[in-house]
């Protein structure tokens, strides 16, 4: 085991000690989604519905580069304290937080697919296709604080036009 296999090793120990049950071996179950991770924490993965193809690149911004490490069904970037695990849903990632993010929060870059839409309701992102149906749809994200409390967090869209209505998305134009 070279030093990135170690740093990943102790990454994963310390978030399942400090979090048990959160972190679990990766899914072996089956997803209409295809999901591409990226070899480098700093580079983009890839989450699309092929029927539809809708879809997006994301990029955590701010990553500090380093190679992913692979383990028990885990991709493991410890130069930036991520762990991501693929499940029939798409993707779930976990960030190690030091110290709070100037800003308060993380934020993600997206790329959009062509004929990709984005609608935020309440905390959930979805993707839609032409027609606004939801393809794929984001979890309402959470953290887990310093003393092991779990909070929901608040979801924003900057530098896009999003639909934001209550109303269900079909059979409106979308945005």
């Amino acid at each position: 085991d070279g030093p990135t296999e170690e740093s990943a090793k102790a990454l994963l120990e310390t978030l399942t000690k400090r979090f048990p049950g959160v972190i679990a071996d990766g899914h072996t179950g089956t997803s209409s989604l295809r999901v591409t991770l990226p070899r480098d924490a700093r580079g983009e993965l890839l989450v699309e519905e092929p029927a539809s193809g809708v879809g997006a690149h994301v990029a955590l911004v701010g990553a500090r580069r380093g190679e992913r490490v692979d383990r028990g069904g885990l991709s493991v970037f410890p130069s930036s304290g991520v762990v991501m695990r693929e499940s029939p849903e798409g993707v779930e990632d976990f960030v190690q937080l030091e110290t709070e993010p100037s800003g308060g929060g993380v934020d993600y870059r997206l790329s959009l697919a062509e004929g990709t839409h984005l609608r935020l309701v309440s905390t959930s992102l979805e993707l839609l296709d032409r027609s606004g149906t939801p393809r794929i749809r984001m979890t309402p994200p959470w953290l887990v604080d310093a003393t092991g409390q779990r909070r929901d967090v608040r979801v924003s869209i900057e530098g896009c036009a999003y639909d934001a209505s209550l109303a269900p998305p079909w059979g409106r134009p979308t945005t």
